[in-house]
């Protein structure tokens, strides 16, 4: 990793977001607060507010695996995947309620959380390797919280700010399927008792859930880093995140092999 910055601009930038999250607040545009910052920065930046949250007695927890869409990459010109890291603090149980201020911009995506049994560490991960890695997996949300404005697409600052990552929601462990049937899970989302919309996991990163853990594994150890076990991994999103304001709630439903497993919020 090569950065361009000083560690006082780094920590600079990351106490600025550290608070802004904390305090669920927004910030300006990411150029003009940290300009010229470099990926391998914002990657930097990420790290040391995750410092700042142990700092304050919480733990890492995992990951989170943003941009599965090739679609999406095609449209902002990002060649790969990008990654969040998951503190003690963010997750929550199914069915817990999510407070935000006036100020706050929060959208909502579900998605497949899967929870390691043991260490995962790239380079050249295989699926069958990640299966084996994975304990459980869960229904869940993400609840993404940007704090920099979203005018103009920087993905930098998306970086830097952790990929938005505001909580965890998750739903009953449930035990790992086959190979072949992560990609038939079917999800339907709903605000209310509006279903606002329905895919399956084939529509993530090369069809299933399963590549986004692979490329996460390998990913990482470029970084000098990996999984562990108890690691929870939030998988990427089937469907577009949804906008959501105070009193909504939110449910999701997977569908795997016939058996139904839901996850709930309410945002307060």
């Amino acid at each position: 990793m090569r950065l361009s910055a000083s560690d006082s601009v780094l920590n600079a930038a990351a106490e600025a977001v550290y608070q802004a999250q904390t305090g669920r607040q927004r910030l300006g545009s990411f150029s003009q607060l940290c300009p010229g910052l470099t990926a391998d920065d914002a990657y930097e930046i990420q790290s040391r507010i995750i410092r700042l949250h142990q700092l304050h007695g919480h733990e890492k927890t995992g990951y989170k695996i943003a941009y599965t869409s090739s679609a999406t990459r095609s449209r902002f010109g990002i060649g790969e995947p990008c990654f969040g890291q998951i503190t003690s603090d963010r997750v929550l149980p199914s069915g817990s309620p999510f407070s935000i201020s006036a100020q706050t911009v929060l959208k909502a995506e579900p998605e497949v959380i899967f929870l390691l049994g043991s260490d995962l560490s790239g380079p050249n991960v295989t699926a069958d390797q990640a299966l084996r890695a994975v304990k459980a997996w869960m229904p869940g949300f993400e609840l993404v919280l940007p704090c920099f404005s979203p005018k103009e697409h920087e993905l930098a600052g998306e970086i830097a700010e952790n990929m938005s990552f505001g909580a965890m929601v998750c739903g009953s462990p449930q035990p790992p399927l086959p190979m072949e049937g992560w990609s038939g899970i079917k999800v339907d989302f709903y605000c209310g008792e509006q279903l606002l919309s329905q895919a399956t996991e084939a529509e993530i990163l090369d069809g299933s859930p399963i590549s986004s853990l692979v490329w996460l594994a390998n990913r990482l150890s470029r970084s000098g880093m990996h999984l562990k076990k108890g690691d929870y991994v939030l998988s990427g999103s089937p469907v577009a995140p949804v906008f959501l304001d105070k009193g909504d709630s939110i449910r999701a439903v997977f569908e795997a092999n016939g058996l139904r497993h839901s996850v709930s919020t309410q945002i307060i």
